[in-house]
């Protein structure tokens, strides 16, 4: 057990990045006024976090990438995520509760356990 907590420490030190196709009708409402909800996010988990402008939009999508730590970029990633799931229901109603919102892929099996060993904490 000591070996897999370690292991799992070590993994959440790791740099990654997560790639995230977010809806353009949303985006304004996730970098907020002035950028100021994003700047938030980038302050509060130290994640680096990139949003592609308007040329990069392609399908009504543009690409959000998240680098950090595991537990950077997990933080980053939940907090945009409550951002979007925020602006959806503002746009098109709340939806039914436990219920994943729409253009939002469920989080992977690893998100989901880092992210219990890790919870995300504003």
């Amino acid at each position: 057990k000591q070996w897999y907590q370690r292991r799992v420490r070590e993994f959440m030190r790791e740099e990654i990045t997560k790639e995230y196709m977010l809806d353009n009708t949303i985006t304004a409402n996730v970098i907020g006024p002035k950028g100021s909800r994003i700047s938030a996010i980038r302050q509060q988990t130290t994640a680096m976090i990139k949003i592609g402008d308007d040329e990069s939009v392609v399908d009504g999508k543009r690409k959000m990438v998240i680098t950090g730590t595991m537990k950077e970029v997990m933080w980053a990633f939940n907090a945009v995520k409550r951002l979007i799931k925020e602006a959806e229901e503002e746009i098109r109603g709340p939806g039914v509760p436990g219920e994943t919102p729409v253009g939002q892929p469920p989080i992977s099996k690893l998100m989901e356990s880092a992210h219990s060993v890790l919870p995300f904490t504003p």
